[in-house]
């Protein structure tokens, strides 16, 4: 299954973001991509942190959740697109969804956003194929964490990660670290952007997941386990 992690520098502006976003999923359709998924705050950055909070739309109804579900039946795609409705405030219920690609493979498919993936045992809870990490991290702490983090979630879980992120200098004065990615189950980078807008690419393999994991069967020796979550 060929993914596609996008990189954006959304700013102020909704529309220009949402067309910002468009041109991305185009490009990734054109690709050969099944799945694409955008960073955090994808839709906009605004200059306060309560700008978002304007935009907040109702669980199934709105113009951005009606922007993502008219991209993906115009690009055949899954699109997974982050809208926060609220400033911080913690989830309480691990999420993941199973999608057939066009192989007629299942895929479990684990979500998490950003901050997510300081905690290990949220993705352990997963229990997932491939695992989707929206974000936008500050340059000084994805410098410093970024990629060590992401990886370890792939050797951990010896699954997939997508890690799509804001990558550049906002019009908010905020610089975000970037480098979007995607990684294999032994901690590998398939494919990376640094900075500014684009499409990361790769091609997730079912066959190596599977001889990974019977390799290294760790996932079966775990002394203490969780139940997974509801899709």
């Amino acid at each position: 299954m060929k993914i596609a992690a996008l990189q954006m520098v959304s700013g102020s502006q909704l529309q220009a973001n949402l067309d910002q976003a468009q041109a991305l999923l185009q490009q990734a359709s054109q690709a050969g991509a099944e799945l694409a998924v955008l960073p955090e705050y994808f839709c906009l950055m605004g200059q306060r942190e309560t700008d978002k909070l304007a935009l907040a739309e109702a669980h199934g109804s709105g113009p951005i959740q009606e922007f993502l579900a008219a991209a993906a039946r115009q690009y055949g795609l899954w699109v997974v697109g982050d809208n926060e409705a609220a400033v911080l405030v913690a989830g309480n219920t691990p999420v993941a969804f199973e999608l057939n690609d066009r192989s007629g493979q299942r895929w479990r498919v684990g979500l998490s956003v950003c901050y997510d993936l300081r905690f290990p045992e949220l993705y352990r809870q997963l229990q997932a194929d491939l695992l989707l990490v929206p974000a936008a991290f500050t340059h000084g702490t994805g410098q410093a964490h970024w990629e060590l983090l992401l990886r370890a979630r792939a050797i951990e879980n010896l699954a997939y990660v997508a890690a799509s992120a804001q990558g550049g200098q906002h019009d908010n004065g905020r610089q975000t670290w970037g480098q979007s990615m995607v990684i294999d189950p032994w901690g590998n980078v398939l494919a990376q952007r640094a900075s500014g807008p684009g499409v990361v690419l790769a091609d997730l393999d079912w066959a190596r997941l599977q001889q990974v994991r019977q390799q290294l069967p760790a996932l079966q020796h775990r002394r203490f386990h969780t139940p997974p979550c509801q899709p």
